[in-house]
């Protein structure tokens, strides 16, 4: 996989939708369909990776949220858990370790699904060079948390420059609307320490 994803990502705002064009024929008050191709979408880093936002809770009447997840190898999410929203996540390319409940399934690779349901703790790390993978968050709304973590980023490739690299006070703090708890998994995943990938050494 390429550490870039394709031109420069849009901004948008806080409670903006993902797509610029949408289709007609949707009834008054449900949210107009959309059509969103590869590398489109609003894009932020996070910790070492890339998450293009391919559906917000604004874009789908609060039923989901799909986030698709590019990162070099070590970047993780640490074991946590949440009441509320379930997570399922699709393997496009490369391989991770992943943790559910009491289970590892390790080298997980291309078109492996995983499926984290509500108040059960879940991990992953990147075990590959990158890796990339869509999630699927049930209902819409937990996006926040990851937007809340991240940066907009400058496009669409991996960061290659020095970021904000959240630590556990983080993601305490953008956790906590929704009950976001670590928790310890399987495998003990830390807090991202990805290994960089086509990034500028800086000190700065």
């Amino acid at each position: 996989m390429a550490t870039s994803f394709g031109p420069e990502p849009q901004e948008i705002g806080d409670d903006e939708p993902v797509a610029t064009e949408t289709a007609g024929g949707s009834p008054d008050g449900v949210a107009p369909g959309y059509l969103l191709r590869d590398g489109e979408g609003p894009a932020w880093w996070f910790g070492g990776g890339l998450l293009t936002m391919k559906a917000r809770q604004r874009d789908t009447d609060g039923k989901f949220a799909m986030i698709e997840f590019a990162g070099p190898r070590g970047m993780s999410a640490p074991g946590h858990t949440h009441p509320r929203e379930a997570e399922a996540f699709w393997v496009l390319d490369g391989e991770l370790s992943v943790g559910v409940g009491d289970a590892v399934h390790h080298e997980v690779g291309p078109g492996s699904f995983f499926y984290a349901p509500v108040d059960t703790v879940h991990e992953w790390i990147i075990t590959s060079t990158t890796a990339k993978f869509l999630c699927l968050v049930l209902p819409g709304g937990f996006e926040r948390f990851f937007e809340e973590l991240s940066e907009p980023a400058a496009a669409f490739a991996l960061p290659y420059t020095k970021h904000f690299e959240p630590g556990m006070e983080d993601f305490m703090r953008a956790g906590e609307p929704f009950d976001w708890k670590p928790a310890d998994g399987p495998l003990g995943a830390p807090v991202y320490r990805p290994q960089t990938v086509g990034r500028l050494a800086t000190d700065s």
